[in-house]
This record gives structure tokens, sequence and C-alpha cells, in this order.
């Protein structure tokens, strides 16, 4: 199985300029290598300039706006990964944080779907405090994310926030600075989160296509996306082999870098989440990016 920096190169190699949307979902583990990666025979351009070259819209499901009290799962898997990715991405990225799929709770519209459902047999099999996910449902984190990435910020549903730049510091610590401004944008839900998630809930529902077609259900089915986009690559774990002295730092940054393979708020290689296009569990249930003044919600982080 190719690793997940080819899947990467030859997917956007292949791809029309400024055609491909990627969509992280996990840690940016693989983001930092992809960015870092060499010319090979895949593609004659390094990865800075392949991803400048082909990639309209990046997509990230990290971090909390305007800013974090603890260091959110996706990022603090790997926060030097993270800075890496923040400083040096070549092109735009549109940050949704933790608070947003923490207002999104979907899942109990899969009870009238077919016990067959592998998307309700997922919720069947994830727990959330303490009960099936099916029954309560579960913040929609990813799922958000997707949706975000695949139709763009629509403006009955989103406001994207903009001039200004995200900053994370080596503990994994995010905000939204306004001190200059960056190719950076982060989402808020626009109004009362009920459309949202309503969006969400009746497209996990939806039949599949071609069992839709046999039932004469009369629902339209799912929109297929834009052909210049390009699925995200999935993500591999790597152990860490940065050389603390030389990680790069964010320039707002209140903390300096440390050796973060010996930090508390960094993951071990075996828990480094996985990257997909699409709902994966987390690796973490700890809420993580509220206010500092707000009250932590309760223990669940997806």
């Amino acid at each position: 199985m190719p690793d997940a920096v080819t899947v990467y190169r030859r997917a956007l190699a292949s791809r029309p300029d400024a055609s491909v949307v990627i969509c992280s979902v996990g840690a940016l583990s693989n983001l930092e290598d992809l960015l870092r990666s060499a010319p090979d025979d895949i593609s004659p351009l390094p990865g800075a300039e392949l991803i400048r070259q082909k990639v309209r819209q990046t997509v990230i499901m990290g971090g909390g706006f305007p800013r974090t009290a603890n260091p959110e799962t996706n990022i603090k898997l790997d926060p030097a990964a993270a800075v890496t990715v923040v400083n040096e991405w070549p092109g735009p990225v549109l940050w949704q944080g933790y608070e947003v799929g923490y207002a999104l709770i979907t899942g109990t519209e899969l009870l009238a779907t077919p016990t067959t459902n592998p998307v309700r047999r997922a919720f069947e099999l994830r727990p959330h405090h303490g009960r099936p996910a099916l029954e309560v449902g579960k913040p929609s984190h990813d799922q958000a994310a997707v949706l975000a990435a695949v139709r763009g910020p629509q403006p009955d549903l989103w406001t994207a926030v903009e001039k200004g730049r995200v900053v994370i510091d080596s503990d994994g610590h995010t905000h939204w600075n306004t001190d200059w401004a960056k190719r950076h944008r982060y989402l808020k839900i626009q109004g009362h989160p009920a459309a949202l998630t309503a969006t969400i809930g009746e497209l996990m529902s939806r039949p599949p296509k071609l069992e839709a077609a046999k039932r004469g259900d009369a629902r339209p089915p799912l929109p297929s996306p834009p052909p210049s986009r390009s699925p995200s690559a999935s993500r591999t774990p790597r152990t860490p082999h940065r050389n603390p002295a030389r990680l790069p730092t964010s320039s707002s940054s209140s903390r300096t870098i440390r050796d973060t393979a010996n930090s508390p708020a960094t993951a071990t290689p075996c828990s480094r989440r996985q990257t997909w296009i699409g709902s994966t569990p987390r690796a973490s249930d700890s809420p993580t990016s509220m206010p500092p003044r707000c009250a932590r919600p309760p223990a669940g982080n997806s």
C-alpha cells in the first residue's frame, strides 16, 4: 500500500491546475509531509510548488475559534506539524473549529433508515455519553467540514470570518489574530444551528443512489462533486522524527517551542489519527476549544 504522501502527490499531479480541494479531518502530519516532499518520478515539483499549482482550497477541521482553552484533538496529535502547516501552507485555508461540530448533533435521523444502512450501523456502535449515538446523536465535526469542502461556505448556513490569520503555538493552542491578514478564514454557523444540523442529518440518511433508484425513492440523489475536485488522501501514522530546535514557530505565539515528543499534550505515535474524507471516530473525547471563560462542555469530543 502506498504511503499518504505518494497518494497525495499522484492525486495532485493528475489533476488540472487550481482544481483540487483537500479536506483534512485529522492530525496535520501528512499535510506537513506533503509540504516537505521532494520532486520525484510522479512530479518534478517539490511539495510546496505542487500544492500551489494544483490546490484551489484546503479545508481543515481543527483548533477552535476565536481561541481554544485547551488544545483541540487534531492539533494536539501533532502540534509541530500544525505549526508548519499554519505558517507555510501555500494557498487559502478554510478552518473549522471544534465549536462548530459540537453544536451540530446528528445521528437520530438514521433510526428511520434500514438496519442494513452502514452509516446507521456506525452510529449504533459508536457510544456517546454512555449510549449508542444512534439513540442520542453525537457532534458532527467531520461531516460539517466535508460539507463545507464540497459545497463551499454557503451564506445561508455559514459565516466565513476573514481579514486575519490562525496562530498555533507549540502546545497546540489556536487563536485568531487580526494583526495582519493571511489567506485564512474560519467558519461560524450562520444563525441557529438547526438548519445546518438538518442538512447534515438529511444527507447522512439518504439511501445510496442505486438503492434509491430501485425503490423509486422520490428524493433526488446526492449531487456529484465537481469533476475538478479530488478526494483527500488517507493518512498513515508515522513516528516523530523532528529536531525540536528546528521546529517552526508561530510569530505571535507567547510560548516557545519545546520537545513535543515529551509533551503531555502530544500523542504517542500509536494514537496518531488517520485522515479521511468523511466522518471518522476521534482519538480523544476531551472538549478542548471552548473560549477560556466559558464553562467546559460535557465530555465527548465527537
